[in-house]
Formats: structure tokens, sequence, C-alpha cells
């Protein structure tokens, strides 16, 4: 039988919280979940504070596009855990996610850059290939 939202233990909120999710989701969420979980020591969600995770926040040592998806998880568990009644307040929506950095312009190949590509090709068919890729905005 499962304990009452009061009482109900971290492993089970995870649980419950992860339950239907993908199987990448909730090895991922997991992962989010039981590293913070670690980090402020195990204590109930309901015994958290918002030093406790902006602490855990600041301490991880990854991109931004990383964090951002760990505070997501970990926002949403709180979520999950306000509207199950485990918290009475959810501190979650007052921690700010970090910006994503745009990374499109990295990955767009110059004029010059795409004429040193159809130069290194070998056929008449790579050259096409190639100059068609790039005229319809594919390379």
């Amino acid at each position: 039988m499962l304990n009452s939202p009061t009482t109900i233990t971290n492993s089970e909120l995870i649980d419950l919280w992860l339950h239907g999710k993908s199987k990448n989701t909730v090895d991922g969420y997991r992962r989010y979940a039981e590293r913070f979980l670690s980090r402020i020591e195990a204590k109930p969600l309901s015994d958290v504070t918002l030093m406790d995770i902006q602490m855990w926040v600041m301490t991880k040592s990854c991109s931004n596009n990383s964090k951002r998806v760990a505070v997501g998880a970990i926002k949403s568990l709180f979520s999950f855990a306000k509207e199950l009644g485990v918290i009475s307040s959810n501190l979650g929506i007052l921690v700010k996610s970090p910006k994503a950095k745009n990374r499109l312009a990295e990955r767009i190949l110059t004029e010059q850059e795409v004429q040193q590509v159809i130069n290194c090709t070998t056929t008449e068919r790579d050259r096409t290939i190639i100059r068609l890729l790039y005229f319809a905005g594919l390379l």
C-alpha cells in the first residue's frame, strides 16, 4: 500500500513522477533526481529549501544546456510533488533555468566553405549533389 502524501518517501515519489514516461526520460530524470537528492543529503522534499536548489544548480559543472535540462527535471519533480500534496509550496517555480546557447550560426557554412566542399569532390555526380543540397538549403 502506498503511503499518504505526507509520508511518501523520495523514492516512491520519483517512481510515481516517472510512471508512464518513455525509457529515456525515466533514465535521465531519475539520474537528475538521484543526484539532486544526494546533494541535499536525501532529506525529504518537504524539507528542501530554495537555497538547497540554488546551491545544487550553482555547483553543477556542465554546459548551460545540460544544466537547463537538469533544472527542468527537478522543477518538474517539485511541480508533481506539489500537485500530489507532498510539499506545501513549489520552490521550483522560483528557480531560473540557465539560458540555452543558440548554436545555429556555428552550423551554417559560408559560401566559400561550400565552394571548397564542391571543389573537393571527385565526380560530377558528387558536385551536382552538393550543389543541389546547397541550393535547397540542406547544406
